[in-house]
């Protein structure tokens, strides 16, 4: 069984086409690397599947099916609960501390200032950074 199946997938930002007409399926329960050099792709295919490729200027063509239904049936909060994604370095947003580390709760409703505010002075303690940065 597919837990995810790519059709003829292309992915571009701009007129620069960066993934041309890929299609594969990925087993369920089973591991499946992705490998190539640097800026072969392998990142751009895995913000794709997880509608994370817009937000950052692109654009695909293609069908992309997680566990046989169109990817973007789902509400994009919905897929990044099901499918998640480790970044091989930090890749902050381009905003201020403060911005990205209340992105996430707000974007999942939480809008309480005092509550957003503890989030951010508790995060911060935990990586040691409040002190410089407070």
């Amino acid at each position: 069984m597919n837990v995810l199946e790519i059709k003829n997938l292309s992915v571009s930002y701009g007129d620069k086409l960066v993934i041309k007409d890929l299609s594969m399926d990925i087993k369920k329960n089973k591991i499946t690397a992705i490998i190539g050099p640097s800026g072969c792709g392998k990142s751009t295919l895995l913000t794709t599947i997880n509608l994370l490729l817009e937000e950052n200027g692109g654009q695909f063509t293609g069908q992309i099916l997680f566990n046989g239904k169109d990817i973007l049936s789902y509400e994009k909060k919905d897929v990044r609960r099901m499918i998640g994604m480790v970044f091989q370095k930090p890749t902050p947003f381009p905003f201020s501390v403060y911005k990205n580390l209340t992105y996430a709760p707000k974007y999942y409703g939480i809008r309480d200032k005092k509550k957003l505010k503890d989030i951010v002075e508790n995060t911060l303690k935990r990586v040691g950074l409040y002190e410089e940065l407070k």
